[in-house]
């Protein structure tokens, strides 16, 4: 139902005059004088003279007043109608019905209550506004995977999209298409907002298509021209020339989105704005033939703790979020805009009003940790830093990203960022490769760091290999494959990487003949439409530099900072000191980051001094970390250095270790090597490397910051640091580390956290000279604890594998123990070698050959009685020994070792570990030709081994393999008898299909087909019911066997009298089905 309020003043010279009238119902004019109630700009005063209008008219207001209350306020739209744009410039906005249009206690803006809240403007529209327009927008949504798992049909690949999506062929994805229009000039962009909004597009899944364009008139004369791009909304980012006539540059824009048939069109200054301005403007649209036109009518919102930050920018990106929210549930555009309106809390105006409706039903808007689009799209990018990827990183300006990503609309494709040491450009960098993969437009990018290693082409294309499914050392396939690709790769600090030794030059000579120098492969990389990105290094490419923040936005950076530090606003008698401090930060954003941290050890006059005494604006990274590792003590700096030396680590791993609320002794030396003083803490340290700009907050903890690491490295590079005391602070803080690992493991053993778990996998690499601190350093039961608390999470990944490789490389590099049953050594020696047999390497290790003399020499001298000790030690000696000549295929030393150990089994009765050496007696007998011995050990595992003690159901499953085994060997009156006994068990009945199976297949090996059919009928059955497919496709081939035997007919008719009708048959019945 629609509310017009009605300028029905007929001229200058009438009496003023307004109008109310619910749809059709009868008028209520007010004597309002809304021009002079507004001249002073006094938003209350003119909504309280409207409300004392209300009240003079009588009788037509109460009746109109109970109309409203009838019908709700909240299912009422609102409409401001006059043929004068200055009128609709008035505050209406403020205006509030009294009751009893609305009760009491429910008294507020109409703006803010109604269902819509429009201002039209009369008499210049080249289309009538009343006329719906209705898109039928449509995506095919995709779930989260724990619901889409509900769904009936879960499970087909098939029937989804590269996405995940589901696809319908009948109704292709129909997209909100969004184009946002920066105009802004240079020196404007940390007012743009751009870039953070292609990311909340991702917050609808794939149901918003945003893009974001300058105002270059090509690109954007082919994406408005181009009927898959044109958008449905222009969210216009820039100033407005304030009156009537100058509208800047969007005047000449008006006709060219109408006719791409923009719905409506979003007028986002980044400033205050006048209503004239806007109503102007509206104006314009209207009669270029717009429908609809929403302005930001922003007010310059400062905070009270840091004077002059203005969030307008901010306010509006908040509220375009919010309208899109709306629009993605499915609301109608004015519908939307109230709404958007209430949720944000920004004062939206919306002119215009003509009817428009995007969706034809809701999708989903998540938080973007949630969005499986983002997900994707962070998935699509290598090397980036987690740190600067939302959702971890926090909003902020487009600053230089913007720039770049409007070269690339203009056709650039190999571009430089420049700037000063922590102006950002590394971050813009991660924001513009982000957007562009949640846009759909690279399918992968690639981030090398420069800082610390000197890359050629080579090294980029084997790094890029493995992603594109390519082996490593085929980097000219790599570099062919890319070409079918669009990616982008991004080079940091590519000037600064160190020059390599002569040899290390010459090798890369060498190898690089193939592929071609670096400029070869980025030159042809821009060629063939890849984004190439360099940052400081402007050579060949199209550069763009890097500014400071302005102060607002340094203002709103900082105060962003303090908060998420839980501290509080500054005091008024400190704000001085804040306006020196971001004074002296001179809008370095990482010198801001650093500064606000160390406004929690001294005042910010204090910071600002020293930030203008020992930081160089040409430097600012490498001097403020120069000045804040000075003052650290000298323990703390030790220890960070040895962190340092450790890649990927998280500072907590170590800290649970050192600081357990039970001391541990082990703690000490590192304690005592490091200098420090009696009642230090690891946690302490580390929170004052955090304040100090050496540590950052990452996804799972704390690690160190990513630009801190190249200076603590170049001090480990001088030439005056004592190497050996080095070497026993790693050692120290090695077994630190391996202590928090074995913890950490045993914890996520027990409780599930899968993004930790990630972690310490991808980077357990760096975790191999931690455990082998402990090896090399002579303890061994430590060693052994700890890399069977870190295995346990490798073996549930399934890397099994890698632990028997490892196993053997640090064989090979560690001298054969001697055999010795009471050295903690040569026992944690025999456990390793065991691992280490798994491994296919192992043969080639002479250690092992070595260490299996030795202990074979043990196993000949302790033959006889032994003690329970002993006996340990026998059992895990001769398993090793015995494996390693199965290994070599020397089978009659496995057999005389593991005889041995049978015997040792016998005396000490430990029936279970015999029954399985006996099976493996029987594989080694038939390997070395003796099948009548192989037999003689299974009959023995059979009759010999007590049911007693055995876990329920272990003896019939040990039993089941040996007729499958002697099935295998074609013992077929052997298998059967078994079988037989076996059914005979009372805890075989879990075995009762695979008992079956066997039984068939010993059927169809007697050449007994009809016998056989019956028990593949059972087996099939189970099969069918529990919709095992991959069950019922491996038997379908024994089911084709016995037709060919049987005859189909014949097969058939049996089939009918062994199967149920219900279940599906395995052979396609050859006769048509009659009807009954």
């Amino acid at each position: 139902m629609l509310l017009s309020l009605h300028d029905s003043t007929p001229s200058s010279d009438a009496e003023p005059a307004l109008e109310l009238r619910l749809e059709r119902g009868a008028p209520c004019p007010l004597a309002f004088d809304a021009r002079a109630c507004a001249r002073d700009g006094d938003a209350a005063h003119f909504a309280a003279a409207f409300g004392a209008a209300l009240a003079r008219a009588t009788p037509a207001w109460p009746a109109l007043a109970a109309r409203i209350a009838a019908r709700g306020i909240d299912r009422i739209e609102v409409r401001i109608e006059s043929a004068d744009a200055a009128f609709l410039a008035l505050p209406w906005d403020a205006i509030a019905l009294p009751p009893p249009a609305v009760a009491e206690a429910e008294a507020a803006p109409l703006s803010r209550q109604a269902a819509g809240f429009v201002r039209r403007l009369t008499g210049v529209a080249s289309r009538d506004l009343d006329i719906e327009l209705d898109f039928g927008l449509h995506v095919a949504t995709a779930l989260p995977d724990a619901l889409g798992a509900m769904q009936p049909g879960a499970g087909s690949a098939a029937a989804a999209g590269p996405s995940g999506r589901a696809a319908d062929p009948q109704r292709p994805d129909a997209p909100l298409r969004v184009l946002h229009l920066v105009a802004r000039e240079a020196g404007q962009d940390d007012t743009s907002l751009a870039l953070d909004s292609t990311l909340d597009a991702c917050r609808g899944e794939h149901a918003i298509d945003y893009t974001v364009l300058g105002l270059d008139p090509e690109p954007l004369r082919a994406h408005l021209a181009e009927r898959s791009t044109a958008p449905h909304l222009v969210r216009y980012d820039g100033p407005i020339a304030s009156g009537d006539a100058e509208l800047g540059g969007l005047g000449a824009l008006l006709r060219q989105f109408a006719q791409a048939r923009v719905a409506a069109l979003w007028i986002d200054t980044g400033d205050a704005i006048d209503g004239a301005t806007l109503a102007a403007t509206a104006r314009a649209a209207h009669a270029a033939g717009i429908g609809n036109l929403i302005g930001v009518a922003h007010q310059a919102e400062r905070s009270a703790d840091m004077p002059g930050a203005l969030d307008a920018p901010y306010a509006g990106a908040r509220a375009f979020r919010a309208l899109l929210a709306q629009l993605a549930a499915g609301l109608p555009l004015s519908a939307a805009v109230q709404a958007a309106r209430r949720q944000s809390g920004v004062a939206l105006i919306h002119h215009g009003g003509q009817p428009v409706t995007l969706f034809d039903s809701p999708h989903p808007w998540l938080e973007l940790a949630q969005s499986q689009r983002l997900a994707a799209a962070r998935a699509r990018l290598l090397g980036f830093q987690a740190a600067l990827l939302p959702p971890t990183a926090g909003e902020g300006s487009d600053g230089a990203a913007l720039p770049l990503l409007l070269a690339l609309a203009h056709g650039r494709r190999r571009l430089a960022l420049a700037g000063a040491p922590g102006i950002g450009k590394t971050r813009a960098a991660h924001r513009l490769a982000l957007a562009l993969a949640c846009a759909g437009r690279i399918d992968h990018a690639f981030y090398f760091d420069f800082r610390e290693t000197s890359y050629t082409a080579r090294h980029l294309l084997q790094m890029i290999a493995p992603v594109l499914g390519l082996p490593a050392d085929r980097p000219e396939a790599a570099r062919d494959a890319l070409r079918s690709l669009q990616c982008c790769f991004v080079l940091d600090q590519r000037k600064d990487a160190a020059p390599p030794d002569e040899a290390a030059r010459q090798d890369r000579d060498a190898a690089d003949e193939s592929v071609g120098t670096l400029d070869d492969l980025l030159e042809g990389w821009a060629g063939d439409g890849h984004i190439v990105l360099e940052i400081e290094r402007e050579a060949g490419a199209h550069a763009i530099l890097a500014t400071p923040l302005s102060e607002p936005e340094s203002r709103r950076l900082a105060r962003r900072l303090a908060s998420q530090s839980d501290r509080e606003p500054p005091p008024a008698a400190q704000r001085a000191g804040w306006d020196a401090l971001l004074a002296a930060c001179a809008g370095n954003p990482l010198l801001i980051e650093r500064a606000v941290a160390l406004s929690e050890l001294d005042s910010p006059e204090t910071i600002a001094a020293g930030l203008r005494e020992h930081v160089s604006p040409l430097d600012a990274v490498e001097t403020f970390l120069a000045w804040r590792w000075r003052s650290l003590p000298a323990a703390s700096r030790t220890v960070l250095r040895a962190a340092a030396r450790v890649e990927g680590l998280l500072l907590e791993i170590p800290m649970i270790a050192i600081d357990r609320p039970e001391p541990d002794p082990r703690a000490q030396p590192l304690m005592t090597l490091a200098g420090a003083e009696a009642g230090s803490r690891f946690s302490d340290w580390l929170a004052h490397w955090q304040r100090n700009g050496f540590v950052a907050h990452g996804l799972h903890g704390r690690h160190l910051h990513a630009r801190s690491l190249p200076f603590l490295r170049r001090l480990d590079a001088q030439a005056d640091l004592d190497t050996q005391a080095d070497a026993a602070i790693d050692a120290a803080f090695g077994r630190m580390l391996a202590e928090g690992l074995r913890l950490l493991s045993l914890h996520l053993a027990a409780n599930d956290n899968p993004p930790l778990t990630h972690y310490l996998l991808l980077n357990r690499r760096h975790w191999r000279g931690a455990f082998e601190s402990l090896w090399f350093g002579g303890e061994p039961r430590a060693f052994l604890n700890t890399k069977r608390a870190f295995e346990q999470l490798m073996r549930r990944a399934g890397l099994g594998a890698e632990i028997a490789e490892w196993s053997v490389d640090l064989l090979a590099r560690t001298p054969a123990a001697p055999a010795d049953d009471r050295a903690d050594q040569a026992l944690a020696w025999l456990v390793l070698a065991g691992d280490a047999l798994a491994g296919g390497d192992s043969l080639e290790v002479d250690a092992l050959a070595e260490g299996a003399r030795a202990w074979r020499g043990w196993l000949d001298a302790h033959d006889g009685s032994l003690d329970d000790r002993e006996a340990g030690v026998f059992e895990q000696a001769a398993g090793f020994v015995s494996r390693l000549h199965q290994r070599r295929r020397e089978w009659s030393e496995a057999i005389d070792v593991d005889e041995r150990l049978l015997a040792l089994y016998r005396r000490r009765e430990a029936w279970l570990p015999m029954a399985n050496l006996l099976r493996t007696l029987a594989r080694c007998h038939l390997a070395n030709g003796s099948p009548e011995r192989a037999r003689a050990c299974e009959n023995a595992c059979l009759d010999e081994i007590p049911d007693a003690g055995a876990p329920p159901g272990l003896r019939a499953r040990q039993w089941f393999e040996i007729a499958m085994a002697r099935a295998q060997r074609g013992e077929t009156e052997a298998a059967l008898g078994l079988l037989e006994r076996l059914r005979a068990r009372e805890d075989a009945a879990a075995l009762e299909e695979a008992i079956a199976g066997l039984q068939a297949d010993l059927d169809i090996q007697r050449g007994r087909h009809a016998d056989a059919l019956p028990h593949l009928a059972r087996v099939w059955t189970r099969a069918a019911r529990a919709g095992d497919a991959q069950r019922l496709a491996a038997l379908r081939p024994r089911f084709a066997e016995i037709g060919s035997e049987l005859g189909d007919d014949d097969l058939q008719a049996r089939l009918d009298t062994l199967l149920d009708e219900d279940i599906e048959r395995p052979v396609p019945d050859p006769q048509p089905q009659r009807v009954h």
